[in-house]
């Protein structure tokens, strides 16, 4: 149907009433998509506002879309097979384990993904400075930290922007994971209006995790955490680190 409405006169935007990622091999044929998921009496209003541009669109994907059912690591026929093995009566296993969304398909060459998580278009621009962070406090048992950056409207209308903040920290069993450990959403900036957001880290952002055999949370490994701040988990605006020195001894 897509396809038969993209071949007429004229341009065509796909209104997208879904509440999950889709497959859209039909993308290439229209010029606009709009993801409404479900939003209740009011959605037709705010399709109509924003599509006419009387509104400023600020929403973010909370998922990744890929550009096949495949390119999923739980949708392969290895991991079918493994769950069918493992699964028992009330009892299906997560094969893939953590590798889901972001952190499975971000950086993946063979399975780039349509759209990453927290991808999201305004009818406005949005500059990126001073990103940083600095630790707070430390002990044996816990750390704190903030990380702050200026999010500026370098467009030519008022818009609202969503930062987000990825750290890649110790995922249990001491490999590296990258997380998203915090976003953001502005108020509405004017054009060349700016305004600093400031995000707070715990343990648990900075790569705390918790010991099954010990029964405890294990405070982040010292170190350099590398910190990441943007607008979706590909769209990197900015880098920096933090440094976790080893705790004191108890």
């Amino acid at each position: 149907m897509v396809r038969v409405a993209a071949a007429a006169k004229g341009p065509v935007v796909v209104l997208l009433n879904v509440g999950s990622p889709k497959e859209l091999s039909w993308i290439d044929k229209v010029p606009g998509i709009l993801v409404a998921y479900y939003g209740g009496e009011e959605s037709a209003a705010a399709v109509v506002e924003t599509i006419l541009g009387r509104s400023c669109p600020s929403g973010r994907l909370p998922t990744t879309w890929p550009r096949k059912l495949e390119d999923l690591p739980s949708s392969n026929e290895k991991a079918r097979l493994a769950v069918s093995n493992a699964a028992t009566a009330g009892d299906v296993p997560y094969v893939e384990g953590l590798a889901i969304g972001y952190r499975a398909l971000t950086g993946n060459a063979e399975a780039r993904p349509l759209f990453s998580f927290g991808h999201g278009l305004s009818y406005t621009s949005f500059a990126y400075t001073g990103f940083r962070a600095q630790i707070l406090s430390s002990s044996s048992s816990a750390v704190a930290a903030t990380a702050c950056v200026t999010v500026k409207n370098d467009g030519s209308r008022a818009g609202a922007e969503v930062a987000q903040l990825y750290v890649h920290g110790t995922a249990p069993g001491g490999a590296e994971q990258r997380s998203l450990r915090g976003f953001k959403r502005t108020r509405e900036l004017q054009p060349g209006e700016e305004q600093q957001l400031v995000f707070e880290l715990d343990s648990r952002a900075l790569g705390s995790y918790f010991d099954v055999e010990a029964g405890r949370w294990v405070p982040p490994p010292p170190g350099c955490a590398k910190l990441e701040i943007g607008a979706s988990a590909t769209d990197v605006r900015g880098t920096t680190t933090l440094n976790i020195s080893s705790p004191p001894p108890r």
